[in-house]
């Protein structure tokens, strides 16, 4: 069997977005895989059928893991790892539970991991504390953090609205006109009927 490229993503939707992405931009074969297709029951005869029909398979976290705990395909097996939103491989998540396997391989086995996110962090963090972050996260991806350094090549994909500052002098109203616009309300409220009187008037009625 040949090498695989394996595309992990944090939700459901993703997996077909993805999938049909990489499908319409390709000739590789692609197919998605979810919990609702009962993968957690299939077994390791399944698992290598689906693994020599398809080149890409994309993927939920949790569906990796279980195949990598499960050793349904050799860690050496697959070529490339890419990994969307990158930044959740904290903590007790699928992301960094899965890559733990792979503390076992050589240089030479080990796949190329490629990380994808909008924000290196996942939550708050203390500037004090961001190297340390950015460091660990480095460390469970087993990759090195590169990102845009010139501001107008960020600008050129990014999705936020241009914006401009416009001045303007300070607008004050004249005393002949604020004099006409007092005249106006209190002509209004002289128009008024009183809701006191009507309501007087309406319990006379018989």
């Amino acid at each position: 069997m040949e090498k695989r490229i394996f595309f992990l993503v944090p939700t459901v939707p993703l997996v077909t977005q993805q999938a049909k992405t990489i499908r319409d931009h390709t000739d590789l074969k692609v197919k998605g895989y979810y919990g609702e297709m009962d993968v957690d029951s299939w077994d390791k005869d399944k698992w290598i059928e689906e693994f020599q029909n398809h080149e890409v398979l994309v993927m939920t976290a949790e569906i990796f893991r279980i195949i990598v705990d499960h050793a349904f395909i050799p860690l050496k097996r697959i070529q490339l790892l890419i990994i969307d939103e990158c930044h959740r491989a904290q903590g007790e998540h699928p992301y960094r539970q899965a890559l733990k396997c792979f503390g076992t391989l050589s240089l030479e086995e080990m796949p190329r991991i490629f990380g994808l996110s909008a924000s290196l962090l996942n939550g708050k963090c203390k500037s004090s504390k961001l190297e340390k972050c950015l460091r660990e996260l480095e460390m469970t991806l087993r990759s090195t953090i590169v990102t845009a350094s010139d501001i107008s090549d960020i600008c050129k994909y990014g999705t936020d609205p241009d914006e401009y500052i416009i001045l303007y002098e300070k607008y004050e109203i004249s005393s002949t006109l604020n004099n006409e616009c007092l005249d106006v309300i209190s002509e209004i409220k002289l128009s008024k009927p009183d809701e006191k009187e009507n309501s007087r008037k309406k319990n006379l009625l018989f």
